[in-house]
């Protein structure tokens, strides 16, 4: 196993807060564990701005080929090697039918796809927060810290690597990129409920809409004195109308805000 730390490029599919189910390479059949249970895995990519015609002339590119030829002397020549690497700039269809220079942010770059079962640690730029899950979204650009390896498997499997991500640092914000994401209050949810359904607990109930309407009583009307706003810095133009307050719960500090513009 071998660590490399990628150049900074952008978070342009999958996610860092959920995991999903692992499949076999038909991307259908649920890859199961000794439980039975189907296996989960963290899934995303990252695309890296070309700076050679061959992603092996790259940096990162000739540290993974070498990888790859010393596990697999024969078999990493052969066409079908899994490498994990797109070419952002390919015009033919991958196996999911989607022509890959026509997806927002692959034309120019290599993408590459890492993948584990668990999520990795997620971090500022420097390294020096820690940051929580679901803080990093596609869109925003990242820099990971992948550790690469032969993943073993023979033909009729697919040889190939894997890239582990142990780490992503945020590094700069983006144009968000809209994956699978729902807006719920648009679905149409609601209508009568079959019988047997039991009410919600009043836990439960506090998140739904109630059904019968609730007059107030008149001496609770009076709404309560605001909460005093605590000071802060003055957010710039760079901080998307994020507050202050906000990217500090965010896992942001003074420091990184002043290092990215975003406060005067």
């Amino acid at each position: 196993m071998t660590d490399i730390v990628f150049p900074i490029g952008r978070f342009i599919g999958g996610s860092l807060k959920d995991l999903h189910a692992r499949t076999e390479q038909d991307g259908k059949t649920p890859v199961l564990g000794t439980d039975g249970k189907p296996m989960m895995a963290c899934n995303f990519g990252i695309a890296i701005p070309k700076t050679q015609a061959d992603w092996r002339n790259e940096v990162w590119g000739k540290v993974m080929f070498e990888i790859a030829k010393a596990a697999e002397p024969i078999l990493h020549q052969s066409p079908s090697f899994a490498y994990k690497i797109v070419n952002g700039d390919d015009t033919l269809p991958n196996k999911n039918g989607k022509v890959p220079s026509q997806q927002e942010g692959y034309a120019g770059h290599w993408v590459l796809w890492f993948s584990q079962g668990w999520l990795p640690k997620l971090c500022s730029a420097d390294g020096s927060v820690e940051l929580q899950p679901g803080s990093i979204v596609p869109g925003q650009y990242v820099q990971v810290l992948g550790d690469i390896s032969s993943n073993g498997a023979k033909p009729p499997k697919t040889p190939g690597l894997y890239l582990n991500p142990k780490a992503v640092a945020l590094a700069a914000d983006g144009p968000r990129i809209t994956t699978n994401d729902i807006d719920t209050t648009k679905v149409g949810f609601g209508g009568a409920l079959p019988a047997g359904a039991q009410p919600l607990k009043p836990a439960e109930a506090a998140f739904a809409a109630p059904a019968v309407p609730v007059t107030p009583n008149a001496a609770f009307m009076a709404p309560p004195a605001p909460p005093a706003v605590p000071a802060g810095p003055v957010m710039t133009a760079k901080a998307n109308g994020a507050s202050y307050q906000q990217m500090i719960e965010a896992g942001w500090n003074d420091a990184l805000l002043k290092q990215h513009g975003m406060i005067a």
